[in-house]
């Protein structure tokens, strides 16, 4: 907002000062406004916040609400040389079988040549061909070093090439598929020198079984996808006898049922720390009394507390809550249970697990859930103060207007009548001159 000084020279006043402070007497209904704007902001921040957390309450117990959160199964190899992993879609099984080779990618090497500059192809360029398919590369340097830069310039033709020095100032130039296995065979043409197989493209194969329906299994790599559902392994040397086996591992499966309680116990924390009253020196909460987030939390720790279908108790299964309402695991408690009765564990800890996504999912649901419609209801609530503080805006500057109009008079009439009091004294003066004259 401009102002123009009005310092008073007639009347000495400080007058900018003063219409200062008035004007800081009239905002203070707009400071309020703005105050009101800053803690809705807040307020809106804080409901994102704890939004986040129940949305990662909800991802850790959707694991636990489908089977294959519940499959907790684990993959494991007898031979070292033989690495394996799981998926999700992995089931409990086993094979066994000998590794009768590995991948390997096609190596062709020339003779050798002396020196970088020496000549290795013609001038009519190279094809390079790899099962039906031919590309033909152009060469400007028909030198070792330009060939090897004009191949490399062209990866579609599934080959790599380089110059290998055997010895001092000695070369071969080496083309090596990019890929592996028996498909990864390639011939070359326009090379001005004889050219050997250095390597030959294979396929990894193993075989599976010893009597008649022995069979053998390929991979044009040294890894094996889908021979058991959901399961991989990768094989780096020859081996017989190796067993491969995915077996059921409620260490996992606990390990996720931990996770939904860290999440649930961090949610918590959230509500918590944006809900709490001032005690002590510490500042309350932008959500103190936000009674929509208390309730939520009220909710969560309910969650907990009523009893399962058919009478259980989550304790049964190693969930429970402490005296401050939080849940506490008890991994061994829930690994004898599942033991004893896995159905039954699986079934209790789904049931608390499907209540968690019907709570979370009220509270998060971006359109329907209760903390976006408070949000929606704040963001209102931001935009009316937002136009109130422009109305002000408006309205005080007319009034800072109306002040610096009002002292601007005030010294154009002190002036005025100074000069008056002035004339007067001048004329009073003269008369009183006159007088004592005669």
């Amino acid at each position: 907002m401009s102002s123009m000084s009005v310092d008073g020279l007639i009347s000495g006043l400080n007058t900018t000062s003063l219409i200062s402070s008035l004007m800081q007497l009239e905002a203070a209904p707009q400071n309020a406004l703005k105050s009101s704007l800053a803690g809705e902001n807040t307020a809106i921040t804080a409901l994102q916040s704890i939004n986040t957390s129940l949305a990662s309450v909800k991802t850790a117990a959707t694991a636990l609400t489908s089977n294959t959160g519940w499959q907790g199964l684990s993959a494991t190899s007898s031979n070292s040389s033989v690495t394996v992993s799981s998926s999700s879609s992995a089931v409990t099984g086993q094979v066994t079988f000998d590794v009768l080779s590995t991948a390997a990618s096609h190596v062709l090497a020339t003779d050798p040549v002396t020196g970088l500059t020496a000549t290795v192809a013609s001038t009519a360029g190279l094809d390079i061909t790899s099962g039906t398919t031919t590309t033909h590369i152009d060469l400007t340097d028909t030198s070792l070093d330009g060939t090897v830069s004009a191949i490399n310039a062209h990866p579609e033709s599934g080959v790599t090439a380089q110059a290998v020095q055997v010895s001092s100032g000695v070369y071969r130039l080496q083309l090596t598929a990019t890929s592996s296995g028996a498909a990864s065979a390639f011939t070359v043409s326009g090379l001005s020198l004889p050219t050997g197989v250095v390597a030959q493209g294979a396929d990894a194969s193993v075989s599976v079984g010893t009597g008649a329906g022995k069979y053998t299994i390929t991979s044009n790599t040294n890894t094996f996808t889908g021979v058991v559902p959901g399961v991989s392994f990768t094989v780096s040397a020859l081996a017989t006898g190796v067993n491969i086996a995915t077996t059921r591992n409620p260490t996992a499966i606990a390990s996720t049922i931990q996770s939904l309680v860290a999440a649930a116990n961090a949610a918590k924390d959230a509500i918590a720390k944006q809900t709490a009253v001032a005690s002590g020196g510490t500042s309350a909460g932008p959500l103190t009394s936000d009674t929509t987030i208390r309730d939520i939390d009220t909710k969560l720790s309910g969650l907990g507390a009523t009893a399962l279908t058919g009478g259980s108790s989550l304790a049964s299964f190693g969930v429970q809550l402490d005296s401050s309402g939080k849940y506490v695991f008890d991994q061994t408690k829930f690994l004898a249970a599942y033991q004893a009765d896995p159905a039954k564990a699986q079934a209790g800890i789904k049931e608390l697990a499907t209540r968690f996504v019907t709570a979370t999912t009220a509270a998060t649901d971006p359109t329907t859930g209760t903390i976006a419609q408070e949000i929606s209801g704040r963001n209102t609530q931001i935009r009316d103060l937002n136009t109130h503080i422009a109305d002000w805006d408006v309205r005080l500057a007319a009034k800072q207007a109306s002040l610096q109009a009002r002292f601007s008079a005030m010294e154009v009439a002190l002036g005025t009548l100074k000069s008056q009091s002035s004339w007067l004294t001048t004329q009073l003066a003269s008369l009183t001159s006159t007088t004592t004259g005669k």
